[in-house]
């Protein structure tokens, strides 16, 4: 009896879902997971150390997120910076090493004690890499306030960079902005422990940061942004003789109260 009941009451209740499904509109049904539109670029800076046993597995994160976006929305919308610095880290005062004082200086500011880490599109605190992915989608379909154009070539053992930042016409104009433009390397071979505690010296590097042309908190950006007309920034730093220029790129960002507003990476022109 009890049984017949159960079943009994599960036929009505398929039932009601049914003719209830027919009363809504079809324009206003749930059909599943929508497509995310890839509206805004998104900055995910790695803290991560050659010491780091599981640091791997994250940049592993961060490759898998390029090819999957750039097959489906095309090149550029996860934009990497990988900072080396803390006790997981080897400055780049021995010859393998590739941590900064500008580096070591941004774990300190952020307290990372701990790798790997991210911060993603500098909004939401420090996060592990298995939940990179997730803000990264979400962070796609916020509608960018501002436009950035980027240009970067290398001419007399000198970097220099050209960047235009342009406020979208709903752009709140009343924001401070602040633009922040890093040097990164790729393809640099050297040291890495790896997950199994092997240790592999011929460990490729991608994404390297290696020098910072705007103050660490960012430049202020003035009037003219502020107005909702376009800002142009000239940057320039010398090279450094452990740089592979050929491998190098530009990474610049705006950044806001609420976090990055946009982000571009556009390789160096020699």
């Amino acid at each position: 009896m009890k049984n017949s009941v159960f079943f009994r009451y599960i036929l009505l209740c398929a039932v009601f879902l049914l003719c209830s499904c027919g009363d809504v509109a079809e324009e206003e049904r749930w059909i599943g997971p929508q497509e995310v539109a890839a509206t805004k670029n998104v900055l995910v800076e790695d803290f991560t150390g050659q010491r780091c046993v599981n640091c791997p597995d994250a940049t592993a994160t961060i490759d898998e997120m390029q090819q999957r976006f750039t097959a489906r929305y095309g090149p550029g919308h996860v934009v990497a910076v990988a900072i080396h610095g803390g006790s997981m880290a080897i400055s780049d005062e021995y010859p393998m090493g590739l941590a900064t004082a500008e580096g070591e200086a941004m774990h300190t500011a952020l307290g990372i004690d701990a790798w790997p880490a991210g911060v993603v599109d500098r909004t939401g605190g420090i996060c592990r890499y298995s939940e990179w992915t997730a803000r990264v989608v979400s962070r796609m379909a916020v509608l960018p306030s501002v436009a950035i154009a980027c240009e970067a070539s290398v001419a007399d053992e000198q970097i220099n960079v050209t960047v235009s930042v342009t406020p979208s016409a709903t752009s709140d104009t009343s924001l401070e902005r602040r633009l922040t433009v890093l040097l990164t390397e790729s393809g640099i071979t050297a040291l890495q422990f790896m997950p199994d505690g092997s240790r592999n010296a011929s460990y490729v590097h991608n994404h390297v940061f290696r020098a910072s042309l705007t103050e660490p908190e960012g430049r202020l950006l003035g009037t003219a942004s502020a107005a909702g007309g376009t800002e142009i920034v000239s940057l320039s730093i010398p090279v450094k003789a452990t740089w592979n220029v050929a491998q190098m790129a530009v990474v610049a960002f705006v950044t806001d109260v609420t976090g990055v507003e946009q982000v571009v990476e556009v390789v160096l022109k020699n």
